[in-house]
């Protein structure tokens, strides 16, 4: 997991629920992942989107397929600014 973390090309922080309660002033079902950005906070996987996945792999397809959606509506809206 560790390698397939540091292939996403994204700055990576784990954080516990009292740290990102602390940290965000933001309350939310836990784990999740979210993308920090120039607008804010974003959630992209919920908790409930992470409880289907039965297996890392699962996890895995999970974490791309959302990470390719929203690079690509992010660099939409970039373009329409």
């Amino acid at each position: 997991m560790e390698n397939f973390i540091q292939q996403l090309s994204v700055e990576t922080v784990f954080l516990h629920k009292d740290e990102f309660e602390k940290l965000y002033q933001h309350q939310t079902t836990l784990p999740a992942i979210f993308m920090k950005d120039v607008d804010g906070l974003k959630q992209i996987i919920s908790a409930q989107e992470i409880s289907y996945c039965t297996s890392l792999n699962d996890l895995k397809l999970l974490v791309d397929q959302k990470f390719k959606q929203y690079f690509l509506l992010t660099d939409s809206a970039d373009e329409h600014r």
